[in-house]
């Protein structure tokens, strides 16, 4: 069956590169670069600023955003106002306009050809914030999360009433739209795996050292959250044992506490080219993810290397078919030290169904289903 190439306009915060930005640039990436399916016109903001002549709107600071009726993440609509002529003249030309991020949720009502839109939400921002307040033991700090929590149920709600259909990454999080938010249709599309980086690999038993690794980008708050459980409450406990284990922590923009840690089982590496290069080369996968929302990449990218991930419950929203893992339903630390200690001794991980995760989870897959769904769009039926 033959398919109809169609024109997509990109409308997102930052260029689709670097792939490894953040986990919206890692999906834009993969689904923008070379496809058969749709040809992109892909518009940043320092693009739409340098065509429209128009200054580039910034986010709010947290402390203003406390007196704004809407969520420190979120454009206002007056910013995006300065931007809306030009985007409505561009987008007479393009069959679907791929909005990507709640940040531009304004932009639904700004937008003239409202059935284009292919809304992207990526993550329910109210189910994250309501995560967050709930968390908090700070009495200060709780209710500033639940003033967050309030203004976004009351920006999604109104976007949700005005779109009939939003994207996300997490059945978990579309759900939650779907049932307190006024969504009619949430589209449910994960995040996918580059199989030239994440391969199956099984794990040697001839390890000098026993390599516990946790990935991601570290201005990410729940990310920051998992390394300092790992320096607190887990990494000490395994100095000075009879067996050498070392705790890894990969990605970008390391916290000072994480850059100054004196443990000499925590090796913190900042950036890498390659993730799949520490997976393949690590004893476990650590993820103790207590807060946020949506799919979680770096459990994707671990699994899909078939060594043995030791994850939280929340940290496998998403997932569809989660495979070589064991879920800690706590943050009790003795649990995941337990765990830890058990799968170290075992040491005999045989890693089972990759081969099948790796093929669900395939971008190519994943861009197809876009694919799919952006044909759904009004304006081509």
């Amino acid at each position: 069956m033959s398919q109809k190439k169609i024109k997509v306009l990109f409308i997102a915060i930052n260029h689709f590169e670097p792939e490894n930005l953040d986990g919206v640039n890692k999906i834009n990436f993969n689904i923008v670069k070379d496809n058969k399916y749709y040809d992109v016109e892909f518009y940043s903001l320092n693009r739409i600023a340098e065509e429209s002549q128009v200054q580039k709107i910034k986010k709010r600071s947290k402390l203003s955003s406390l007196f704004s009726p809407d969520p420190f993440n979120v454009y206002s609509i007056s910013e995006l106002k300065k931007l809306s002529n030009f985007l409505n003249d561009k987008i007479k030309e393009f069959d679907v306009v791929h909005i990507s991020s709640l940040a531009f949720a304004h932009l639904a009502k700004l937008l003239k050809d409202q059935d284009k839109i292919f809304f992207s939400s990526i993550d329910c921002l109210t189910l994250l914030m309501k995560r967050k307040y709930k968390s908090q033991r700070n009495p200060l700090i709780r209710f500033l999360y639940y003033l967050e929590f309030l203004k976004s149920k009351k920006l999604e709600s109104n976007l949700y009433d005005l779109v009939e259909s939003a994207h996300f990454v997490s059945g978990v999080d579309g759900a939650y739209a779907k049932d307190n938010l006024k969504l009619k249709t949430p589209i449910i599309i994960p995040n996918g795996i580059n199989l030239s980086d994440f391969y199956e690999k099984s794990v040697s038993n001839n390890h000098e050292e026993y390599r516990i690794t946790f990935t991601g980008n570290f201005n990410y708050f729940p990310n920051v959250e998992s390394a300092n459980f790992i320096i607190d409450e887990i990494a000490p406990y395994f100095l000075n044992k009879d067996y050498k284990v070392s705790f890894y922590l990969v990605g970008a923009n390391p916290t000072e506490k994480m850059s100054h840690c004196r443990l000499n089982n925590i090796k913190v590496t900042g950036r890498v080219e390659s993730m799949g290069k520490y997976l393949r080369s690590s004893s476990l996968f650590i993820c103790p993810i207590f807060s946020g929302s949506g799919i979680k990449n770096k459990l994707l990218e671990a699994m899909s290397t078939g060594i043995h991930s030791i994850c939280s419950t929340l940290s496998l929203d998403g997932i569809e078919m989660p495979i070589n893992y064991t879920e800690i339903k706590s943050s009790n630390a003795s649990e995941w030290i337990t765990s830890i200690e058990r799968h170290i001794k075992q040491n005999d991980h045989e890693a089972t169904h990759v081969k099948e995760f790796q093929k669900f989870y395939n971008w190519s897959n994943i861009i197809e289903k876009y694919y799919q769904n952006y044909l759904k769009n009004k304006s081509l039926l």
